[in-house]
C-alpha cells in the first residue's frame, strides 16, 4: 500500500520497508491483533504497521519531528495506531506490554534491544496467559527476528495426603 509521507526523513529505503513487512509477515504469518513498535521518530515504519496489524502502539522519546507521526497518520486517515511520546521508553514498554503484542519491532541496532528483551521476558514470566511474541530489529544489513516462545508454567505438586489408619 502506498502512504502519504511528506516528510524528508526517513530511517530506511522503501526496500527497506518491504523487507521488514516481509520479515514481520514471514516470521508471524497469523492474524496479528497487537504490535509494539519502539522508536517511532517521523512515523515511516509506523504506517506500514498499521496495515498489518488491528492495532499499533508506537512508542519514542519526546522528540521533534516535523511533519510528525501524528501528521502523517492524520493525513492518510489511519485510526488503529497509538503514539506515546514519553522519555522512559522501558516505563512505557512494560505498561504497553499488557495488551500482549504478537510482534515488537524495535527500530534500534541489536547491541541495544537487550533491555527490551529483558522487558518481555519478565512479563512472560509473570503474565498467566502470554504468548509468544516475535521481535523484529535492525541490523547493519537488513532485519533480524526472534522468537520468545511463551514460558510454560508447571503446575505446583500439592503435598501428598498421608494416609492414616485409625485403630
Amino acid at each position: 500500500m502506498d502512504y502519504k509521507y511528506i516528510s524528508k526523513y526517513q530511517q530506511f529505503s522503501n526496500d527497506e520497508l518491504k523487507e521488514l513487512e516481509n520479515t514481520i509477515i514471514n516470521n508471524h504469518p497469523d492474524d496479528i491483533d497487537n504490535i509494539i513498535e519502539v522508536g517511532t521518530k517521523a512515523g515511516f515504519a509506523t504506517l506500514m504497521l498499521s496495515s498489518i496489524s488491528k492495532n499499533v502502539i508506537t512508542v519514542d522519546e519526546p522528540a521533534f519531528w516535523s511533519p510528525s507521526v501524528r501528521d502523517h497518520l492524520d493525513l492518510n486517515k489511519i485510526h488503529n495506531v497509538k503514539v506515546r511520546n514519553e522519555q522512559d521508553i522501558l516505563t512505557v514498554l512494560e505498561q504497553e506490554i499488557k495488551n500482549k503484542p504478537e510482534v515488537i519491532y524495535i527500530d534500534s541496532v541489536p547491541n541495544e534491544i537487550t533491555p527490551f528483551l529483558n522487558v518481555v521476558k519478565k512479563f512472560q514470566k509473570t503474565a498467566s496467559d502470554y504468548k509468544s511474541v516475535t521481535i523484529v530489529y535492525r541490523t547493519e544489513t537488513g532485519f533480524e527476528s526472534e522468537k520468545l516462545e511463551a514460558v510454560k508454567k508447571t503446575p505446583k505438586k500439592k503435598p501428598a495426603v498421608q494416609d492414616s489408619v485409625s485403630g
